[in-house]
């Protein structure tokens, strides 16, 4: 039953996007000198993660827009293993062509090529970055009854009864598991985390009572804490946000603990300059668009469109920031 109300919200996802580009007037323009996009062509939009998560639901919004642009047909393929890496793998052993892409959520998605233990078939040169398409924050959620309040709670629980406290997240040493390494490193505890393939699989053992808390993206804890399944005690930010007004964030709480995703998207590495150039004005359209800003709006998500170039920058500041976590985590393993 939980499939199909899945898929029935994905199909009035893409109903209520497309119906808002009936009539449009994009153009179907090619790139400078090259025959792209060609008519009989698909473009692939790899997900790195499982179906229903924040990243497939957002792919699953912009393919119909995509092909408005474009002239030709997207489709959305999940690719989920490895904490992004089967995904990541796909992408950079596919043809560069244009034809096929990744969505992925960073700094998650650039870990395995970082982290030597992982063991990556691909480097920094085989992807190149289209553009980045939005910022959104990490919640800390509990269950609706559950005796802690803040922070400070969860933290003063974990002093006295180390690695008894379970936190569900995604693959090891993506944003969500580096997360809760700074607030043990912040607070001198040490949780038991619990790791799962993607945020769909992860709300649902947390939802269960298989764990006593998540970290999850705002958009992602949307359903569950509207239907009173879920409270957030912390934002994972600089700023309170604004659809959990009075739920300071966990630098307000003491603990300097900030982990906000970026959306991007990828190519193979050796994707020809023109055609990057067309997708970037292609993804900048979509970010635009004032059907898709609403959409995002209601998701809890903001736009901070940046182009090839700014993405290029992005994913290098990003890259710096995590390979010191992944060092010192694996340095502690040995």
């Amino acid at each position: 039953m939980r499939c199909f109300f899945r898929v029935l919200t994905t199909v009035v996802v893409v109903m209520f996007v497309a119906a808002g580009f009936a009539g449009s007037a994009w153009a179907g323009e090619k790139a400078a000198g090259l025959d792209y996009p060609k008519k009989g062509r698909i473009l692939t939009i790899i997900v790195p993660y499982p179906a229903g998560g924040g990243a497939d639901t957002d792919a699953r919004i912009m393919a119909p827009l995509l092909e408005k642009k474009m002239g030709i047909p997207v489709q959305v393929v999940n690719k989920p293993g490895a904490g992004t890496q089967v995904g990541m793998t796909e992408l950079t052993s596919s043809k560069s062509d244009g034809y096929t892409l990744l969505l992925g959520h960073f700094p998650g998605a650039i870990t395995p090529h970082l982290d030597p233990t992982r063991k990556a078939v691909y480097t920094r040169k085989d992807f190149k970055a289209v553009a980045f398409m939005v910022t959104e924050p990490w919640l800390f959620c509990v269950p609706p009854g559950s005796p802690y309040k803040t922070i400070k709670d969860v933290v003063d629980y974990a002093k006295a009864n180390p690695e008894k406290y379970k936190i569900a997240v995604t693959g090891i040493l993506l944003p969500p598991h580096m997360s809760v390494l700074m607030l043990e490193n912040e607070a001198g505890v040490k949780f038991a985390t619990v790791h799962f393939d993607g945020s769909a699989t992860l709300r649902t053992a947390f939802l269960g009572g298989h764990t006593d808390a998540m970290v999850v993206l705002v958009s992602e804890a949307a359903a569950s804490i509207k239907g009173g399944q879920a409270r957030a005690i912390g934002v994972m930010d600089t700023e309170e946000h604004p659809h959990h007004p009075g739920v300071k964030t966990i630098p307000a709480q003491g603990y300097n603990v900030v982990m906000v995703v970026s959306e991007g998207i990828l190519a193979p590495g050796g994707t020809p300059s023109e055609i990057i150039k067309y997708l970037e004005n292609a993804f900048k359209e979509v970010a635009a668009n004032e059907t898709y800003i609403a959409k995002m709006k209601e998701l809890g998500i903001t736009i901070r469109f940046m182009n090839a170039s700014q993405s290029e920058e992005h994913l290098t500041s990003m890259e710096n920031r995590v390979r010191p976590l992944i060092e010192a985590v694996r340095k502690k393993e040995q």
